[in-house]
């Protein structure tokens, strides 16, 4: 399954997330990637695996430098899973 942005300010719509969290019972919850320009709400997403008892999987490859250099906020906190890349990151 797939979810998206609102139609009104372009930011992920956590909301329909936990809709198709809630539907489907998946047992992992990824985000990440290279064509989400905005920040993650981690917590968020967190929360949202927690309450269908899912895995938060982040895919830290494009943004792991930014992370590092403390420029956005880390998945750390709140992801069971991380993965990144040195190639995507450090091009």
């Amino acid at each position: 399954c797939f979810y998206g942005v609102s139609e009104t300010d372009e930011h992920l719509d956590y909301d329909e997330v936990r809709s198709i969290a809630l539907e489907n019972r998946p047992a992992a919850i990824i985000c990440g990637g290279s064509s989400y320009p905005r920040l993650i709400d981690y917590e968020k997403m967190h929360q949202i695996a927690l309450e269908v008892d899912a895995l938060l999987w982040v895919d830290l490859a494009h943004t792991a430098g930014l992370v590092a250099g403390r420029a956005i906020p880390s998945p750390f906190p709140h992801a069971d899973i991380v993965t990144t890349s040195t190639h995507k990151t450090l091009r």
